[in-house]
């Protein structure tokens, strides 16, 4: 395992430890969190985060890339019946031997940024909706 691969998952691992932890009230059963981790416009904030391997990468196929994707939601409150929600797609990501002539790279990709609006009270048929903006920043 090259070292740039062992330093990046790594990193992961020591970033998604702390997340990993709920920041709940123990009040809340876990039926309910579940319900609200599955809804990506849900009142609460979460810091999900996706971690991708891709192999035989480069004009040889000897390159390897790891991406990790930090995604956070905030919700926001704007008024007694509205939400801001924010949701921020940042890749982190680090590649070896796709560049001839260059070993390694690391950096931050392109930047999705969506807000949500969205009432607080579900629909009468219990649907929760959300539009918004989506932004690409690179």
């Amino acid at each position: 395992m090259p070292t740039s691969l062992r330093t990046a998952a790594l990193f992961a691992c020591l970033v998604s430890i702390p997340c990993a932890v709920p920041l709940v009230a123990s009040a809340q059963d876990a039926e309910a969190l579940a319900k609200q981790l599955s809804n990506p416009i849900a009142s609460l904030t979460s810091v999900p985060m996706q971690l991708n391997w891709d192999t035989d990468l480069g004009s040889d196929g000897e390159g390897e890339r790891l991406t990790l994707n930090v995604q956070p939601v905030v919700p926001m409150d704007i008024s007694e019946n509205w939400n801001l929600i924010s949701r921020t797609i940042l890749p982190i990501t680090s590649q070896w031997d796709v560049v001839p002539g260059d070993d390694n790279q690391l950096g931050l990709g392109d930047t999705v940024q969506s807000l949500f609006f969205s009432p607080k009270a579900l629909t009468a048929g219990g649907w929760t909706w959300g539009p918004g903006p989506v932004l690409l920043l690179p």
